[in-house]
């Protein structure tokens, strides 16, 4: 049986053990990116689930717009660029590059909203790159794989495609899937899905506009109610993890409730 004095020395070692967890979270925090913090992972979870309708919505305009009868010759370059992943790992994407490019999300500071699309534009196309590597390895070992085809997708509904249409579809799918999109295309398709974000995201993200170096310009960055949920999550994080090590007061004995 642990004495007074002992009792009080287990208090104090507990106590500073908690601070010691407290101090070693924040250090973390500030050396990992926001995106794989505990508040980032629950922003992203959040912002995914309430996107996804909207993306799937927009990819299936796109996917519409370019078959259906009498499409405009010069379609909206983001209906080519947003349907070659599935709803949820483009919601996913562009979570999680909104949140990696807001790093200075403690200090309400935003981002130019061309520096967010072109991180978001060339995440896209990296998946993509790494899709197509996937289906070309399962081909190697004859499995099957999910990939987008995305020629598929077009014609899947098509009883008559014309030779022209067909050369046009074929040329802009084989430009887009085997070279690299241009700033102007990551752009493009990065701000539409940033678009998306601020209003379908849960409120998590706003835009505005404001002057850097005399220019005007537009930014994106946490609403002031994601970085009060954020302080939040935080403040119960570090009082979670306090650090753990055997105990220096004899503990009570076991007794029948």
């Amino acid at each position: 049986m642990a004495d007074i004095r002992q009792i009080e020395s287990q208090k104090r070692f507990e106590a500073n053990a908690i601070q010691e967890g407290v101090d070693a979270y924040r250090r973390a925090f500030r050396e990992t990116a926001f995106a794989d913090t505990v508040p980032g992972l629950i922003v992203a979870r959040d912002m995914v689930e309430n996107m996804l309708p909207a993306i799937a919505e927009a990819q299936k305009v796109a996917r519409d717009g370019l078959r259906a009868k009498g499409a405009p010759p010069n379609p909206p370059e983001w209906w080519w660029l947003i349907g070659w992943l599935t709803a949820e790992k483009t919601a996913f994407i562009t979570a999680r590059s909104l949140l990696t490019r807001n790093e200075r999300y403690n200090s309400g500071d935003t981002i130019p909203v061309t520096s967010a699309a072109l991180y978001i534009g060339q995440s896209l196309k990296t998946e993509i790159e790494f899709d197509n590597w996937k289906r070309q390895e399962a081909k190697a070992v004859r499995a099957g794989d999910k990939a987008t085809d995305m020629f598929k997708l077009l014609t899947s509904r098509e009883k008559q495609l014309t030779p022209k249409t067909f050369d046009r579809w074929r040329r802009k799918i084989e430009s887009i899937e085997r070279e690299d999109w241009t700033h102007e295309m990551k752009i493009i398709v990065g701000t539409k899905l940033i678009d998306i974000a601020i209003q379908h995201g849960g409120g998590w993200f706003y835009r505005t506009m404001l002057y850097r170096r005399g220019k005007r310009i537009a930014t994106v960055g946490l609403t002031e109610v994601a970085l009060s949920v954020i302080t939040d999550i935080n403040a119960q994080s570090e009082l979670n993890r306090p650090m753990l090590r055997p105990m220096i007061a004899p503990p009570k004995p076991w007794r029948r409730i």
